[in-house]
């Protein structure tokens, strides 16, 4: 068991233990965007001169994804839902990253336009016939830099190195940002979705008050939440706010109508509150699963286990059933590094393990009070999912290190899909979840 005890805040998205033993060495991310680097490992599209798509790889810095899109969809005239990306990104840091847009207009134009958006600088732009979706991707290299760590952190960051190197990974949680890092309560109004709780899910995320907002935000909220006057605060809360405005704004014309507030989103924001409480589920059979001793990184009976494929993915609706049989032979490819143990993301179709992983599944979602048929949302039908299972651990493919003063600088990179906060709260285990935001 963990030394240390993990935050409340922590605990609350589902991240309820550590892997490693020793303590942390603390410290802070982000004090300043440049100190949270990430580059995307893209996918290699083909260049066509006459191309119905433009691609743009872009650098930001200090831009939440969804966001940036939106006002990059503003100002060349498209909606949300036609700038296609592979993966979210990081706000407080400096991301590149490769976005398509179908459109007529001339490449030059589009650059000019993206270029004129602050902290928005255009490295690459070409003509393509292949547009991205989610997850087109290989991964991720970023370039940490941790400050105010303590005077021994050198020493600490190797035993927990050396321990996670024996277990031949880190947990692969879904990181604070899944949730939201400022307010971190995206898993909540999924499930109120799921529920079919419109309403409360509507005032949870618009009206409900969290610390660490600016105040005229919190105000804004606060006022909301003791008056459900609509109008006025769509008057008050400030123009930043883009998707609150825009829900506020919804219910002003239209009032009641909380389903059509959330369908003023965009389509891939309104599914992060869905898989948000995925994730969210998918941390507690993680977190319960360390608790219990089992091995992550090693297959036991009952467990689902999924093939390494080419691009390597961490995710698969499918996979091998672990028995008494079998289980020697799937061990031999696990440890070479051909297999990954998987944990349930629930949905409609994901399959559950047996044994005692899947009594761990099973308790979770008894817990949670919820079961697969739930994730049929019969008012928003395409929030509907039909779940997936997920690597429960996975091992770094390189890292890199350089301590001097009270600074760790870290780089590495990870497999799509994993969180860095993930693999580097084994080596701070920070007192407080917003050392990572």
């Amino acid at each position: 068991m963990p030394c240390e005890e993990v935050p409340e805040i922590e605990r609350n998205i589902g991240m309820e233990v550590y892997l490693t033993d020793y303590p942390g060495f603390g410290g802070r991310l982000r004090t300043h965007p440049e100190d949270f680097i990430v580059d995307e490992l893209s996918y290699d599209l083909p260049r066509v001169d006459n191309g119905p798509f433009i691609a743009l790889r872009i650098r930001t810095k200090n831009w939440e994804t969804f966001r940036l899109f939106d006002r990059i969809a503003r100002k060349l005239g498209l909606r949300t839902s036609q700038i296609h990306f592979a993966g979210t990104k990081d706000k407080r840091a400096i991301t590149t990253q490769l976005v398509v847009i179908p459109t007529k207009r001339k490449l030059e134009n589009v650059v000019e336009v993206v270029k004129t958006i602050k902290n928005v600088e255009v490295l690459e732009a070409f003509r393509t016939t292949r547009l991205i979706r989610l997850g087109d991707l290989y991964g991720n290299r970023f370039t940490v830099t941790i400050r105010d760590v303590s005077e021994n952190a050198e020493e600490l960051f190797y035993k927990n190195k050396e321990q996670l190197d024996t277990y031949g990974g880190f947990p692969n949680f879904y990181g604070v940002q899944r949730f939201g890092s400022v307010r971190p309560i995206s898993h909540i109004v999924g499930k109120l979705l799921l529920m079919g709780k419109f309403e409360e899910a509507f005032l949870t995320l618009v009206a409900k008050p969290y610390g660490g907002e600016a105040p005229d935000v919190l105000e804004v909220r606060k006022y909301l939440l003791e008056t459900r006057d609509y109008e006025e605060a769509y008057r008050m809360m400030p123009r930043r706010m883009v998707f609150d405005k825009r829900m506020l704004e919804h219910l002003v014309r239209h009032p009641g109508d909380f389903v059509g507030a959330f369908r003023s989103l965009p389509k891939p924001l309104r599914i992060i509150y869905i898989y948000a409480y995925q994730s969210y589920l998918f941390n507690k059979i993680l977190s319960e699963r360390i608790r219990r001793g089992l091995p992550i990184m090693e297959p036991v009976e009952g467990d689902i286990i999924i093939p390494l494929v080419r691009p390597i993915t961490l995710e698969m609706s499918h996979g091998i059933y672990v028995d008494r049989w079998n289980i020697d032979k799937i061990r031999k490819k696990v440890r070479e590094g051909k297999a990954f143990v998987t944990g349930l993301v629930p949905g409609t179709k994901a399959l559950i393990a047996k044994g005692e992983p899947g009594e761990i599944e099973m308790k979770i979602l008894q817990d949670e009070g919820i079961n697969p048929k739930d994730f049929v949302v019969p008012n928003m039908p395409e929030l509907t999912s039909e779940g997936t299972r997920r690597a429960l651990g996975v091992p770094v493919k390189w890292i890199f290190w350089k301590f001097k003063e009270n600074t760790a600088v870290l780089s590495f990179e990870l497999y799509k899909g994993c969180y860095a906060t993930s693999l580097l709260r084994e080596f701070m285990k920070a007192k407080d979840i917003k050392a990572y935001a």
